[in-house]
């Protein structure tokens, strides 16, 4: 998978606040950008390159100080296009995307007045920078991602006049030197727009950045599967204290109390069940590793945790083969962005990693083929586009033997967990594509699919004005389309559940959430907004 250019989108600018959807008290901070290292003008943002808020997820703050105000007044420099999040003092600060860390220092010299800051080097030829930190949480050469803490919000360095997160994001700056000190250097100042993984007090996608706007970073993606009599498992983490948990739902639709699996999330979670129906549950802890822990039998309880080796990144995709009875998991490993896969042993175990190669963006997913219960793995090069690793017909896998998908697509792609292989992704230019095919209407972050017993699939997208969950559904004639309403805070996730019918879960501002269709053959019957109350 070799990289290209992306075409590029300007970002817009200047929209007023509609609503504050979010309530929150901090303390008011006015930054001082100090020097002003890289120069040049403004550039607008790859429409390919996703970046989150840089904080945890399912947390909410504010923009105190956007383009051009206060000291960020220089108009054509970095400064300009600066951002001062109103991050409380100890506040964790998380990348905006993976990369590896270029800088970790308290500056000195003519950046003095950044204090404690971190850079990063991402994959594509751009740099985010992060100062005024309390402490520093990783060194030069460290592997992150969106889940790995760089530090903590503070006020350091003689720049600060109270406490912030003062965020830049370059294209082509590097870390240079300045009377005997070091910090970022050279480039383009980039405006940051959009944001992804994100939802903008004003709704819809997180774009028209204006002063004291609130802007969330999107909650953990829930995971479920559905077993044979109708029952179905829910696995997600707890929106504070972030601790992995589960829920089960017999057919008759009675829900067992929620069970705290217990470590702390870096990822979203991933639930699988094996041929002899056992079920897992992965996550990827606060050290990169990928955790596991399983359940035998239905009414059994959980063994102790489990771990691969090797630091990843994202989330695991994981599936049945169903031909050897095994499952496969998939990652994208630390070390060099490559995918790599794991097969389950006769004892339910996992060997170790085996590495598949390429160069992956965000995470992989995983599908069982209906031809011959072999499993794929479809991921998103560096180059913006899809591409399958196939099984080969004894399930083995040759490295670097990608078959390319085409469609310049933004986030991982949606896979149909039941019927013949499928997929789904949103373009950069947030266009819906479903194998190949434009569908219809645009959506602001990944699908989530599903399929009807008589074959059609459903599409479940986040609306890219409201940031609502739509849905797309599939007729002899065509598509239709519907809304659910609401506002969605993390990707969501479809399965065919008790009876056959389809059910969606998701994150809002309150919760988590489901809606399950109320009939088998209505396409637009759809039961009430469900809370499941996670415990935290």
């Amino acid at each position: 998978m070799q990289p290209t250019v992306p075409r590029r989108r300007t970002a817009r600018r200047g929209l007023t606040v509609l609503a504050a959807l979010f309530v929150m008290t901090l303390p008011l901070a006015l930054a001082e950008a100090g020097v002003t290292p890289p120069g040049g003008n403004g550039v607008a943002k790859d429409i390919g390159f996703t970046i989150t808020p840089p904080w945890q997820r399912g947390k909410s703050f504010r923009n105190g100080c956007g383009y051009g105000c206060y000291k960020h007044d220089n108009i054509g420099t970095q400064d300009y296009f600066a951002i001062d999040w109103m991050l409380p003092r100890h506040e964790p600060v998380h990348p905006i995307a993976p990369g590896r860390v270029i800088l970790s220092a308290d500056l000195a010299g003519g950046w003095e007045p950044y204090g404690n800051s971190v850079m990063i080097e991402h994959f594509n030829g751009y740099q985010s920078f992060y100062a005024h930190l309390e402490t520093l949480d990783v060194a030069v050469g460290d592997e992150v991602d969106p889940d790995t803490k760089l530090g903590t919000a503070g006020m350091s360095g003689s720049g600060a006049t109270g406490v912030h997160l003062h965020f830049v994001l370059y294209k082509g700056a590097t870390v240079g030197y300045n009377g005997g000190a070091f910090g970022p250097s050279g480039g383009s100042a980039v405006v940051p727009e959009p944001w992804s993984g994100c939802t903008h007090s004003a709704g819809g996608d997180c774009v028209d950045l204006d002063y004291n706007e609130w802007f969330r970073r999107d909650d953990f993606a829930p995971d479920a599967i559905a077993h044979a009599d109708g029952s179905l498992e829910l696995l997600t983490c707890a929106r504070g204290t972030r601790r992995l948990v589960h829920r089960r739902r017999d057919a008759s639709g009675t829900w067992t109390p929620w069970v705290i699996l217990g470590g702390t999330c870096a990822g979203s979670p991933t639930i699988a069940r094996d041929g002899s129906g056992r079920v897992y549950a992965f996550v990827r802890g606060l050290d990169g590793t990928l955790y596991y822990k399983r359940r035998d039998t239905s009414g059994g309880g959980w063994s102790g945790w489990s771990w691969f080796a090797d630091k990843m990144i994202g989330s695991a995709g994981v599936a049945l083969d169903t031909a050897a009875n095994r499952l496969r998991v998939f990652a994208r490993l630390a070390s060099d962005d490559a995918l790599n896969v794991a097969s389950q042993t006769s004892t339910g175990s996992f060997g170790g990693w085996s590495r598949l190669g390429g160069k992956v963006l965000g995470s992989p997913a995983a599908v069982t083929r209906s031809t011959d219960g072999r499993v794929d793995a479809y991921v998103a090069g560096t180059d913006y586009n899809l591409y399958r690793m196939p099984a080969s017909g004894s399930g083995s896998y040759t490295p670097e033997n990608w078959d390319p998908q085409g469609t310049s697509l933004e986030g991982a792609p949606a896979l149909v967990k039941e019927g013949a292989t499928e997929w789904a992704v949103r373009s950069t230019l947030d266009q819906l594509i479903q194998n190949g095919a434009y569908v219809t209407g645009s959506t602001t972050h990944p699908p989530a699919a599903a399929r009807k017993p008589n074959g059609y699939l459903h599409l479940f997208v986040r609306d890219s004005t409201t940031s609502a969950a739509d849905y797309l559904y599939e007729q002899s004639w065509g598509w239709g389309n519907d809304s659910f309403g609401g506002l969605v805070t993390s990707d969501l996730e479809a399965i065919r559940a008790t009876g056959s019918r389809l059910i969606m879960f998701t994150w809002g501002t309150g919760g988590l959430y489901f809606r399950e269709q109320s009939s088998l053959n209505g396409t637009t019957v759809w039961g009430p907004w469900t809370d499941l109350t996670v415990p935290n």
